[in-house]
């Protein structure tokens, strides 16, 4: 699969476009990442507890819904400082209705005063879709290692 006329393999077009999610989420600028989202994007957090011996979803959100929460975060308690995050595409794989990308991330937290923290690690299963012309994300499950976020955690990983 190509993008572009033929000239760049989607595989890649894929990596562009995670490292721009990523540095999206990092300005918080969330207009351009739901600009990056099909209308029907869906985004998940998963993490795994082993104490129920099951997973559980932490947060559910249509591309509607994550737009709301972008447009009331500044309503909400939150974290001071800024979260960047180190993604590496692992695996991108074709499937029928587009390609099936695996990251894994790190999410970092500097404070005002300079500390710098590791605040989660995790994986983004990415499933990626051409829509009018374009390649975009159509759902992501973030499935968190990291179990313990601390308070103001509410900007999506």
């Amino acid at each position: 699969m190509t993008a572009d006329d033929g000239k760049v393999p989607l595989t890649e077009a894929v990596r562009e476009l995670v490292g721009q999610a990523a540095l999206a989420l990092d300005a918080e600028a969330f207009d351009t990442f739901l600009g990056l989202c099909t209308e029907d994007f869906q985004y998940r957090i998963r993490v795994m507890s082993p104490e129920l011996g099951q997973e559980m979803i932490w947060l559910e959100q249509s591309r509607v819904e994550l737009g709301k929460l972008f447009a009331a975060l500044p309503e909400h308690l939150t974290r001071p400082g800024r979260l960047t995050r180190q993604v590496s595409v692992a695996s991108i794989h074709e499937e029928t209705a587009g390609l099936l990308a695996t990251s894994v991330f790190s999410v970092f937290h500097t404070d005002f005063a300079g500390r710098t923290q590791v605040l989660a690690v995790g994986r983004y299963v990415d499933r990626w879709a051409l829509d009018k012309g374009a390649l975009r994300l159509r759902e992501r499950d973030v499935h968190l290692d990291t179990r313990d976020l601390g308070i103001g955690s509410h900007v999506p990983l």
